[in-house]
């Protein structure tokens, strides 16, 4: 087998190498030195995790603390738990697992993005019928419009090197922060006090920039949260699908999003019983 030769296997050499902690030395030491004696290529970076915890206990039959993820995900949601692992620690750091954290990222993080796409897809039903309106930039002020465009100008520059380097953690808190700038926004711009006093040019473009900014927040969430990206595409009156897309082209600003109908669904993270 001569170097680089996979011998049909198509995803060697791989760019992560991703291992549990306890089994290091087995694939740095001597899995490297089989793939050096047969001249294949080594892995481009061996990254070992860390434990699950369960409320600071080692998860153990005996102790009866052993999470059943299938479980989680049928009573929480998938997305709900996807979110909850890749957030609540760094990646490869050891975390801590329980129900109440899981429940307070349900109730904080998550509904924060799913009261913003009620929100949009409301006002763009109440003020415009349905119908997302066109940019009017003449509008965009620097404390609003410009500053949520900078919020995601500065995603843009930051993720692709926080994905590379396995932060997922801090990937997401990115998203999280125009997020929260986002439902700020919202209150700021106050666009039913624009309903109010007759502002319409001002109004259309504070609801194009809330529905433009959710179909970019889409585009970064699909990675770690496949199911509510499409979910809001889908109430965005977006048809296209994730499949295929090309990732700068999707998160640049200021596409034409007018005349699309957008579709009310179900609330996306509704809140749950703490107690």
């Amino acid at each position: 087998m001569k170097k680089g030769d996979t011998g049909g296997f198509n995803w060697w050499p791989t760019d992560h190498h991703l291992i549990g902690k306890d089994i290091l030395t087995t694939h740095a030491v001597y899995w490297s030195t089989m793939l050096m004696a047969l001249d294949m290529d080594l892995p481009k970076n061996i990254f070992a995790h860390g434990w699950w915890t369960v409320e600071g206990q080692k998860m153990s039959k005996s102790l009866g603390n052993v999470v059943d993820p299938n479980e989680i995900i049928d009573k929480y949601g998938v997305d709900q738990f996807r979110y909850f692992l890749m957030r609540e620690v760094p990646f490869g750091n050891d975390g801590d697992f329980s129900l109440e954290a899981l429940k307070g990222r349900i109730n904080g993080d998550l509904a924060n993005v799913g009261n913003l796409l009620s929100r949009t897809v409301s006002m763009i039903e109440r003020y415009r019928g349905g119908e997302i309106p066109s940019a009017i930039n003449s509008q965009d002020r620097p404390e609003l419009e410009k500053d949520i465009q900078v919020g995601f100008k500065d995603l843009l520059k930051d993720f692709d090197a926080l994905l590379n380097g396995l932060k997922f953690h801090y990937a997401l808190e990115f998203v999280w922060a125009v997020i929260r700038k986002m439902n700020g926004y919202v209150e700021r711009s106050a666009p039913w006090t624009l309903a109010k006093e007759k502002k319409e040019a001002e109004l259309s473009n504070v609801l194009y920039t809330l529905a433009e900014g959710l179909r970019i927040i889409a585009v970064y969430l699909y990675p770690f949260m496949p199911s509510t990206a499409e979910k809001i595409w889908q109430q965005l009156g977006l048809k296209k699908g994730f499949d295929g897309i090309i990732f700068d082209k999707e998160t640049t600003w200021g596409q034409n999003m007018s005349g699309m109908k957008v579709c009310k669904g179900e609330m996306l993270f509704p809140k749950i019983e703490t107690y």
